[in-house]
């Protein structure tokens, strides 16, 4: 009898045991798992410059809004928990058929809806000079920071779902983006202070400056995407804060800091782009008078522009004018325009100041949009030294990459060079 009552007390202990142990193993896995997923959603918030939303003209260009939807959902995420006031608070992370995020999936946290439950919490602070006692050193540089807060279940086999804890962190700074979220200061105390509620008009009436700089810069186009960015600056505002935006034919949407990065996933389609500013109460300049239209076929001669002008891809060395561009897509038979472009008297000239391996180089980038092989280079580098220019060209225009996975994809127009 004893023996029993002592092996049922060491098997009861065993059985707490393995509970306590479980039950460490599975908070420790979900908490990791939360703070993987609390550190993407941040990258994502940096790499986008805010709480974005996707351009709505160009499908495949997502904003961070989508981004996130689209991790959360693909990762299986479900947990929810309460935000604190002004929060805002993300009721949904639902996507479209066409992978669009739904815009109305979030929700300022007030007195009134604080109890309720989110996906997960986000916040924009200003970023302080001089620490955070003096309000008129807040938001230097138009930059600002995100706070984040996600949840995760602490769960137990037959007990099911016991609590729910949560996981904050902040991002680097970023450049300040209208993208609907209040900008808080926040001083030391914690106490909380709303600086601006974007695009509500106060009564300011004056419009921005025109944007002085407006370029394509960047254009690539390679087997696996065709893609551009422009640059837009130089407005100035009495505000002294403005946000840009281009208009992607019919539709206005807003640009990273001075950058906005656009990809392609048609290569029939033209874009018509136009740049303007606006001040933080909707007052918008007058578009920029520089317009570009953009199809793959458009921005590979800009490519190829790029790499006979200059080593750097983001620095343009005289941009061409639509009638060059133009004039240079007349040949619909892009290997024979690539190749005369590249034997130009502009390109020898430029080619002969840099030498061999940087022409092969720029080959590589400028014909196959993609950064060498080491391999390729050294075979290419010895076709030129012993068969010139004219020769290596034509390796590059007439190899399989170009003329299958670069000019027919994209609708440039196949034909070797003899």
């Amino acid at each position: 009898m004893r023996e029993s009552i002592g092996a049922t007390w060491t098997m009861q202990i065993v059985i707490v045991f393995i509970l306590f142990f479980v039950a460490f193993i599975t908070l420790t896995i979900n908490y990791t798992r939360a703070f993987k997923v609390k550190n993407e959603i941040i990258s994502i918030i940096e790499r986008e410059d805010g709480f974005t939303y996707s351009a709505t003209s160009i499908k495949d260009g997502a904003g961070a809004r989508e981004l996130i939807a689209s991790y959360l959902t693909n990762n299986g995420y479900s947990a929810k928990g309460k935000c604190e006031e002004n929060w805002v608070g993300v009721k949904s992370i639902a996507i479209k058929d066409n992978n669009d995020y739904y815009p109305n999936n979030y929700e300022k946290v007030t007195a009134e809806n604080k109890n309720n439950k989110y996906y997960y919490c986000i916040q924009k602070v200003q970023v302080p000079v001089k620490g955070k006692t003096n309000p008129q050193l807040y938001n230097y540089n138009n930059r600002a920071y995100y706070k984040v807060r996600l949840f995760f279940k602490f769960s137990l086999p037959i007990f099911g779902d016991l609590t729910t804890f949560k996981v904050e962190g902040e991002s680097l700074e970023v450049y300040f983006n209208a993208d609907g979220l209040d900008l808080l200061n926040q001083s030391v105390d914690g106490g909380q202070t709303v600086v601006n509620k974007p695009m509500v008009n106060n009564g300011d009436k004056t419009k921005p400056t025109v944007p002085t700089t407006f370029v394509l810069y960047h254009a690539t186009v390679n087997e696996l995407e065709a893609s551009y960015k422009l640059k837009i600056d130089g407005s100035t505002d009495d505000s002294g804060q403005v946000v840009y935006e281009v208009k992607i034919n019919d539709t206005w949407v807003q640009a990273n800091g001075v950058s906005y990065e656009g990809r392609l996933s048609s290569k029939t389609t033209d874009y018509v782009v136009y740049a303007r500013a606006c001040d933080l109460t909707g007052n918008c300049s007058d578009p920029a008078s520089r317009f570009f239209r953009i199809n793959p076929r458009r921005l590979y001669v800009w490519q190829l522009y790029q790499f006979l002008r200059s080593n750097d891809r983001d620095v343009i060395i005289g941009q061409p004018s639509e009638i060059e561009v133009d004039s240079n897509l007349a040949n619909q038979k892009m290997a024979q325009n690539a190749y005369n472009m590249y034997m130009s008297a502009e390109a020898n000239k430029y080619f002969a100041q840099e030498g061999v391996e940087q022409t092969v180089t720029n080959f590589y980038y400028g014909i196959l949009g993609r950064k060498y092989d080491p391999e390729g280079m050294v075979s290419n580098v010895a076709t030129y030294e012993s068969l010139g220019k004219a020769e290596t060209l034509k390796v590059f225009v007439n190899s399989r990459e170009a003329q299958n996975n670069i000019y027919a994809k994209w609708g440039l127009g196949i034909g070797y060079v003899n």
